[in-house]
């Protein structure tokens, strides 16, 4: 990771502030590309994405015990007529956790980091200079924040971001 100093030249030379304003934009910035890393790792806190995958394995093994139960369950004409109605009820159940579990591939949660980054990008920018263009001033501000946070250079995802963000600001749009 380079140091903050080339972030905060980079993207002075990206935003293009008024020579007035120069300063107390690059004091600004610095003092953001400082903090970011922190507001990052509370964004994607490890413990919330580990809460998220202990939700999926306390599921499967809810389901494993089911099963097991199911399987202990003979089918027997003799059981009591109460007892067919735990069996229907068991397998009702045990279709249910695993039609969950199903919806729940395929679908890659949200980038925190990045709703954030495309943001407060947007926030440096004049609003004739936020266009959804592959390296435009918007994008590249985007990746500069982005690779302070997390690290990561040249993430492109981030136009998805900007794209939806583009979409509400047509309802709300930004103040400028």
């Amino acid at each position: 990771m380079r140091a903050p100093q080339t972030y905060v030249e980079q993207a002075l030379a990206i935003i293009e502030p008024p020579a007035e304003q120069r300063e107390a934009v690059r004091s600004e910035l610095m003092r953001y590309l400082e903090t970011l890393p922190r507001i990052a790792a509370k964004v994607r806190h490890p413990a919330v994405m580990a809460a998220e995958r202990g939700a999926t394995k306390r599921q499967r093994c809810y389901l494993k015990h089911l099963r097991a139960t199911r399987d202990a369950c003979p089918d027997l004409p003799d059981w009591p007529p109460a007892s067919t109605r735990f069996v229907q009820e068991l397998d009702a159940e045990i279709d249910r956790v695993q039609q969950e579990l199903r919806s729940r591939h395929g679908h890659k949660p949200r980038d925190g980091i990045a709703s954030m980054v495309v943001l407060h990008a947007a926030e440096y920018l004049p609003a004739k200079r936020r266009t959804l263009t592959n390296g435009g001033p918007w994008h590249l501000l985007s990746m500069l924040l982005y690779e302070v946070a997390t690290g990561q250079p040249n993430r492109d995802h981030l136009l998805n971001y900007m794209r939806r963000m583009k979409r509400i600001a047509r309802c709300l749009p930004l103040v400028d």
